[in-house]
């Protein structure tokens, strides 16, 4: 019923001679181009629904009144360019006034590791402190005066020698235990499918169980189940789950941090089996990480900034001896020390010392970036930016942020003040420094900045 029907475009089309079509369709094409085009370099909205008005005392840092008219015309509507760096690379940093220290698997800026390592000897004639060490390892029990005895055995648990059944129904593979606070801690991974696992964790006190709220635990899309570890201190306890995409947790008391921005892909690197060693005590509580079961080369730290949370993260794992294959640690009465059986490529056992000697930190240290529109290809007059947002740990600092129009003439700011310059830009810097504290334990750890830029 439809074969006597032509479309309206091919009716024009059948009107059209060869040379009228083709630059009809060069028109039609030309008008999808222009139209990509506007999508793509379109002012965006100001995503926080906020007025860029300028404050009180604007007009007076303005030096051309045209300027100014034009500026508060433009602003009405709100336009603003976001721009985020979270540091993956060092592209964005001016390496030549940046003296932080980068980490590559954190993808964060902290202040520079500061150790000492040193070669015992061989395992050999070091025996009773790498057996030690290979002791320290895989405890398959633990006792507890007031707690019993919670045991390992084939990836079922037993408590006082019994069989003791998980309260969460399915298949809990991988489980890690650790006594905290009078209660045991016990987590394992639930096989929800072949290529879906999800962490859970329990406390366990007088044969009774209660489900850990652990934050932001989804489901986990992931051909490897992961494996968990719990660490403790006196106050903390820590719990981490490593597979492609890690994940972590601090407990205290009855407050639960995700901790995840510091166990990323890159630290995890496909997935360890960690092992956790608490140092210190309170507040200046630092944590290790490393790979007990030897597959992969794995030495992490985390510190707290004299808080009862862990702000940083670094990896020390470059710092290691080259050729070696496989660390694993052991704690000290030094509670700055550790001892290290390392396993080289040749397979030979060796005793080493690490001693911590927290972060090289002298005066005022400074990150500062180029112009972040250098790689912008539709340059807008930039009237004035804010800091939104900055992800990360820098308690206990006296710190400064700045905004600069050219790289020379710093302005400083506070995170989430709004900054208008004398005169517009094309181009934007952020600058941020911080004076080192008495503490050598101590340093920031910058992993996200996020900024917004006021244009015409």
């Amino acid at each position: 019923m439809f074969k006597n029907k032509t479309l309206g475009f091919d009716k024009v089309m059948t009107n059209f001679n060869k040379k009228q079509k083709i630059l009809f369709i060069f028109c039609i094409i030309i008008f999808f181009v222009f139209l990509l085009l506007w999508l793509f370099y379109r002012p965006v909205k100001n995503l926080d629904n906020q007025t860029l008005e300028p404050p009180i005392g604007f007009l007076t840092n303005i030096s051309s009144k045209t300027l100014t008219e034009n500026i508060i015309k433009k602003n009405d509507k709100g336009y603003t360019t976001s721009f985020s760096d979270i540091f993956s690379s060092q592209v964005w940093l001016n390496n030549q006034q940046t003296d932080f220290f980068w980490d590559y698997s954190m993808t964060a800026l902290i202040f520079e590791p500061n150790y000492e390592l040193q070669l015992k000897g061989d395992c050999q004639a070091n025996q009773q402190k790498c057996q030690s060490i290979d002791n320290f390892i895989l405890p398959e029990k633990v006792c507890s005066t007031n707690n019993g005895c919670l045991e390992l055995f084939e990836d079922n648990l037993k408590y006082n020698g019994q069989q003791l059944n998980l309260p969460e129904k399915g298949e809990i593979i991988n489980l890690a235990f650790a006594l905290f606070n009078n209660r045991w801690l016990i987590s394992g991974v639930k096989k929800i499918s072949d290529q879906q696992y999800q962490p859970l964790a329990w406390w366990f006190n007088n044969g009774d169980f209660q489900l850990v709220e652990l934050p932001n635990n989804e489901l986990i899309l992931t051909k490897h189940p992961g494996r968990l570890a719990i660490g403790v201190s006196k106050e903390s306890a820590l719990v981490l789950y490593s597979a492609y995409e890690g994940r972590a947790w601090q407990i205290n008391n009855q407050e639960i941090r995700d901790l995840g921005h510091l166990f990323g892909i890159r630290v995890n690197n496909g997935g360890f089996w960690p092992k956790i060693i608490s140092s210190g005590d309170g507040k200046s509580t630092n944590w290790y990480v490393f790979d007990q079961s030897g597959s992969d080369l794995v030495f992490l730290k985390f510190w707290q900034n004299g808080t009862s949370w862990i702000e940083g993260g670094v990896s020390l794992t470059q710092y290691l001896p080259k050729g070696s294959r496989a660390a694993y640690f052991f704690p000290t009465k030094n509670e700055k020390e550790l001892l290290i059986k390392i396993v080289n490529n040749s397979r030979q056992s060796k005793l080493w010392s690490f001693l911590d000697l927290g972060f090289k930190k002298e005066g005022v240290h400074q990150v500062t970036s180029i112009n972040l529109t250098d790689h912008d290809q539709n340059k807008r007059e930039i009237i004035g930016a804010v800091i939104r947002k900055v992800e990360g740990g820098l308690s206990g600092f006296t710190d400064q942020w700045s905004l600069s129009a050219n790289g020379l003439d710093w302005s400083p700011v506070n995170l989430g003040q709004e900054l208008y310059f004398a005169s517009s830009s094309d181009k934007i810097f952020w600058r941020y420094q911080i004076k080192a504290s008495s503490d050598n334990f101590s340093s920031p750890f910058i992993k996200m900045i996020t900024l917004h830029s006021f244009i015409l």
